[in-house]
Parts: structure tokens; sequence; C-alpha cells
């Protein structure tokens, strides 16, 4: 199984890393600092899963993970939104595995990554929260994203 990380933060890097290594031992860890740089990292090397850091400087183009997707329709798709809680509604149009946040602990962050080896969706516990309270606020209040 490949994973492919796609950030600019190392300290996030360096988590994932450790959490990934510790739930898949034989796993081949690909990175990348922007979605573009995947298009071409990936061409005919098959990944099953990419983290997407939602911060890097073209992680919030959903055309150009639209394109990812369509290249790479195999490949599971976990997106790290950190605080940017505003795009959850963008990527879960566009499709994405799995959401998860700042917030999310290193049990959380293992559990979207087996989900996703099953192609399973998993969504974060906050992000669920926020999910809820937009739900009850109706929909003249709901966040756009």
């Amino acid at each position: 199984m490949a994973i492919l990380i796609v950030t600019d933060n190392p300290t996030l890097n360096i988590g994932l890393r450790t959490i990934i290594i510790g739930e898949f031992p034989d796993i081949t860890i690909f990175e990348a600092e922007t979605l573009q740089k995947t298009l071409v990292l990936t061409f005919g090397q098959p990944v099953n899963i990419v983290v997407l850091d939602a911060g890097v400087a073209d992680g919030k183009n959903i055309a150009l993970l639209d394109t990812f997707k369509k290249a790479n329709p195999q490949t599971a798709v976990i997106v790290y939104l950190g605080d940017e809680f505003e795009y959850i509604y963008a990527f879960a149009r566009a499709g994405i595995t799995a959401l998860i946040s700042r917030k999310s602990d290193a049990v959380e962050v293992a559990e979207a990554l087996h989900r996703a080896s099953k192609r399973l969706r998993f969504i974060s516990f906050d992000i669920q929260q926020i999910l809820l309270s937009d739900i009850a606020a109706g929909p003249e209040n709901r966040r756009k994203g």
C-alpha cells in the first residue's frame, strides 16, 4: 500500500508519518508540497490514500482535486482541514473519503486511515458536531463553503 502526504507543514508531516507507520508498518509514503505536484508524482504510480492538507497553496482548489480524483479514481482522499471549517461542504461535495481537523487525535487519524483504506467514509467528531449544528440552525444559517 502507498500513501501520499500533501503538506508544506513539517510538524503535520511528522505527525502523520508517525501515525501511518504505526498503523501500516509495510507502507510506502510519498510526499508533495502542493496538490498540483501530486498529479505528476502519481502519474503511473498507484497511491491508495492521499492525505491532503487544505492549508497548502492549492489545497482548497476543488477543480484541481477533481482532476486528481479523475486521474486516480482508486485513490481515497483524506482532507486535513486544520481550522478551516468553512470548506467542509465544498470538500464533502467533491466526494472526498474523510475529513479530519486540528482537533483530531491520533486515534481519529488512524481510524480515518483504516476506513479510507477500505474506501469507507469518515468524519472526525468535531466536524460532525459542526455539521449537526449547521443542520439544527436551518438552511438560512448554514455555512456556504
